[in-house]
């Protein structure tokens, strides 16, 4: 159910346009520690500015300029990144 749950949210935030970045994910845990973001169960796309949403955790919403995605694991990790 989560899954489904981050697809769905995933898809409509990405199919928004953003001044900001070229790519986001939405993650449901994760922390956030000087400039770095490291989350779980996270869905989305983007290697370069991108937003990252994170519910549970360090909550909020970052702007990263470097993503790295592992899709088999659902794992994030990101530099750069601003609240």
């Amino acid at each position: 159910m989560v899954g489904w749950c981050i697809a769905v949210l995933g898809a409509a935030m990405l199919a928004a346009p953003s001044t900001q970045a070229t790519g986001g994910y939405i993650c449901v845990t994760g922390g956030f520690s000087q400039g770095w973001v490291s989350a779980d169960n996270c869905a989305g796309n983007g290697l370069r500015d991108v937003t990252v949403i994170i519910w549970y955790g360090d909550a909020g919403t970052y702007t990263c300029r470097n993503a790295t995605f592992y899709p088999l694991a659902s794992h994030l990790e990101a530099a750069g990144c601003t609240v």
